[in-house]
């Protein structure tokens, strides 16, 4: 997984409608692709588990790093849903 692959997405005025990323995806998507590319650093990582048990591996660092990236990636997918959440809580107890 690479930084640089990532985009911060540049929000239209509220006026424009819904909110939507630059290249036309909403939230929901958006965090859709971040769910699928945690499930793809764990299996990643998983794999070269498997390959360094089974002493394909010559460097365990590697398979160290593989291991952090998937758990750092599946910590901030599983922060931002949080807030998102604490977010639509906090909007659900405000009285009208």
């Amino acid at each position: 997984m690479r930084i640089s692959s990532y985009r911060i997405p540049v929000l239209p005025p509220p006026s424009e409608g819904p909110v939507r990323a630059r290249d036309g995806k909403g939230f929901a998507e958006v965090l859709s692709e971040a769910w699928r590319e945690v499930g793809r650093l764990q299996a990643v990582a998983d794999e070269a588990t498997v390959r360094l048990v089974s002493g394909e591996v010559e460097h365990l660092h590697d398979v160290v790093i593989a291991a952090e990236k998937a758990s750092l990636a599946f910590e901030l997918v599983l922060s931002l849903r949080n807030r998102v959440l604490e977010a639509y809580q906090e909007i659900m107890r405000m009285q009208v």
